[in-house]
């Protein structure tokens, strides 16, 4: 591969400006990166045996009631790493439904006494002069970042950048290879998503495949979607019979996509981190094998060896995984944020990032310098750059990100260094060749460097997240009770007035505070109903019963003794009542049998044979509101009725 390249044109600031800054944003930034810096070199050429000492001791620091500034030390001392995965800055974010709305950050938590508050206040007071520097003296350069190399002669690519989109069937075929054949075969599907052919094995990591990236529901802050997913060869629905494993590196919403996670079989094997493994755990998948760094399983004749990746959480919290997939002597290693421990082998292909990307003075995700360590270090033959910042995005944090560095920049870094390495670029659905006869050269050792700074600002987002989310869900709440109040539980409304009450559905159903709704004593009780989709109630509702005007419809619920009650109340004490039996699937699940039904109208009672069964899912629970989907597809938002009897009916008037 032949390179020629040129510098960099280099876009200077106004003097004024940067002196502004200068006086401004190191003021307060300097105190804070004293104060890291001095843990980070203590931290360094910490080795995994070293590292396991020091994880021994956090739960002794973390503990103590009144930790000591050495034990405090220790802590801090984690191997740092890259917080923001697939290199978007949403990854400061992580999903507040999907948590119970519980960050990591604990501000009771012993290890944040002494020096700690300070060290908070100056690192967020750092990264707003920062932003604010980002958009008031270099926003006329930002969109000026020109290729750091030109002239680059060399296939990138490995195929041709006007490919036709990849159909089903031959994608698959690609994917899979012959039955008896071994299958070497990478496919990217934008961001970190990418799918694995190796061996007999067919792997799915950290898919994204419908709607856009957003933490918390919070657009204005984040909000990223794909630029080529209508290409995609599948749908969620048709993951498990297409892949043997899906495999989660991390629990932050780019690698555990939860309206993705929402859609995909729950019977297909799960490989994750704890957090990636709860999160699905939640969503009701049923075949879950959490691994931790050093941990590995095995899938078909496939390998996969977890190693220690990012550290995405407070200094006290476990790393994220790095991964090793390996088919015989053929490795695959992959880590989505580019930190890389020293991992004692060679790999034959390697997958990271080559952009670093970062907001401000804090670094997101590890670039150019990184990557070529890591290839120094393992000696791939392949290395595949992991493009997880090609992606249209909007936002506060997107107005204040920064990249670094190109692919190119990382070839000619290669080709410099002597790397027997060859750079292979994934072009979006397009399935590309392994060599299967690449072989693994000689590793070299040397564990790479890795920067703490990030962490801090990762736990001020995760203290955030929970308060931005509340006052999100409280505002749709009060949206959505504003705009079915004169529907008549949805009698009285048009198509487009059911569209925008779903719409709003939609957006809260991402920030529900009970995740595990089935199994909460909050689903318990009795519910009035607000708004429907269901025809039958709405019948109801617009005709009466026999010339009985209708009054309420209401649910009654009570997990514990399985049962459910649905009872719509007409005039002067009529009624028709459903009793059916209740069991509990978690965690949204409610499956029921009727039991029975009864007609009321003036002093006769005529029971009816109730034939039938289902289920709904409750979607949304909180104190006062609860939003369900059932069988039919039909939408029930009920409110809390306070103080009523559940399971009772009302009394006659004649």
């Amino acid at each position: 591969m032949a390179l020629s390249y040129a510098p960099l044109p280099i876009v200077e600031s106004d003097s004024t400006s940067s002196r502004k800054f200068m006086v401004g944003t190191m003021a307060v930034a300097l105190p804070t990166l004293l104060l890291l810096v001095v843990s980070h070199k203590a931290h360094e050429g910490l080795t995994d045996q070293q590292f396991a000492v020091v994880s021994t001791m956090k739960t002794t620091v973390v503990s103590a009631s009144a930790p000591s500034s050495s034990a405090r030390a220790a802590l801090l001392r984690r191997p740092a790493a890259r917080f923001a995965g697939a290199g978007q800055p949403a990854d400061l974010m992580e999903d507040a439904a999907a948590h119970s709305l519980a960050p990591h950050f604990r501000p009771h938590s012993p290890a944040l006494s002494g020096w700690w508050p300070m060290t908070w206040a100056a690192a967020g007071t750092s990264l707003l002069a920062a932003a604010l520097f980002q958009r008031w003296s270099m926003r006329a350069s930002a969109g000026t970042r020109a290729d750091a190399y030109q002239s680059i002669s060399g296939d990138l690519y490995g195929t041709s950048s006007t490919a036709a989109p990849t159909s089903r069937s031959s994608w698959a075929m690609a994917a899979t290879g012959a039955a008896a054949t071994p299958s070497y075969s990478l496919t990217c599907l934008e961001s970190n998503s990418f799918s694995l052919a190796l061996g007999s094995a067919n792997l799915l990591i950290d898919p994204w495949m419908v709607g856009s990236l957003t933490f918390a529901d919070a657009t204005w802050l984040f909000e990223g979607k794909k630029r080529n997913i209508a290409q995609l060869p599948f749908t969620p629905e048709e993951v498990g019979g297409v892949f043997d494993a899906l495999v989660l590196t991390q629990g932050l919403d780019d690698h555990a996509h939860i309206p993705t996670l929402k859609r995909i079989p729950k019977s297909i094997k799960i490989i994750a981190n704890p957090q990636a493994a709860e999160i699905c755990r939640s969503l009701g998948f049923t075949d879950i094998e959490t691994i931790k760094p050093g941990g590995s399983t095995t899938v078909k004749d496939v390998e996969i060896q977890a190693f220690r990746g990012s550290l995405v959480g407070p200094p006290w919290s476990e790393p994220q995984n790095g991964y090793c997939f390996k088919y015989g002597e053929f490795r695959v290693v992959t880590e989505p944020h580019g930190n890389l421990p020293t991992l004692g082998y060679q790999a034959d292909v390697l997958i990271m990032p080559v952009v670093s990307q970062s907001i401000g003075p804090y670094p997101l995700v590890n670039g150019v310098r990184e990557a070529v360590d890591a290839a120094r270090q393992l000696r791939p033959r392949l290395f595949v750059p992991l493009e997880n910042g090609e992606i249209d995005s909007s936002g506060v944090l997107s107005a204040i990100l920064s990249e670094g560095g190109t692919i190119e920049a990382f070839a000619a870094e290669c080709k410099a260094s002597g790397l027997p390495t060859e750079v292979k670029r994934m072009l979006p659905y397009q399935p590309l060749a392994l060599k299967e006869e690449a072989i693994a050269m000689t590793a070299v050792t040397g564990e790479v460097a890795a920067n703490p700074i990030e962490k801090l600002q990762k736990d001020f987002q995760d203290f955030l997240a929970p308060f931005t989310a509340k006052s999100k869900a409280q505002q749709l709440k009060r949206d959505l009770l504003k705009k079915v109040a004169p529907l008549r539980c949805g009698a009285a409304m048009t198509k487009a007035e059911e569209a925008e009450v779903l719409a709003i559905v939609e957006e809260l159903k991402p920030l529900n505070p009970t995740p595990a709704t089935s199994a909460s004593p909050l689903i318990n009780g009795r519910w009035d109903l607000l708004w429907t989709t269901e025809k039958e109630q709405l019948f109801f509702v617009e005709k009466g019963l026999f010339g009985s005007g209708f009054v309420a419809a209401k649910q009654d619920i009570d997990v514990a003794s399985g049962r459910l009650q649905n009872l719509i109340e007409f005039e002067k004490g009529d009624y028709f009542k459903v009793s059916s039996s209740l069991s509990s699937e978690p965690p949204v699940r409610c499956n029921f049998v009727f039991g029975s039904c009864v007609c009321k109208r003036g002093p006769l009672e005529v029971p009816l044979p109730p034939v039938g069964k289902g289920w709904f899912d409750t979607v949304y629970l909180d104190d006062t509101l609860r939003i369900a989907e059932d069988i039919r597809g039909d939408t029930l938002i009920v409110a809390r009725e306070r103080g009523a009897e559940p399971f009772t009916v009302p009394e006659s008037e004649n």
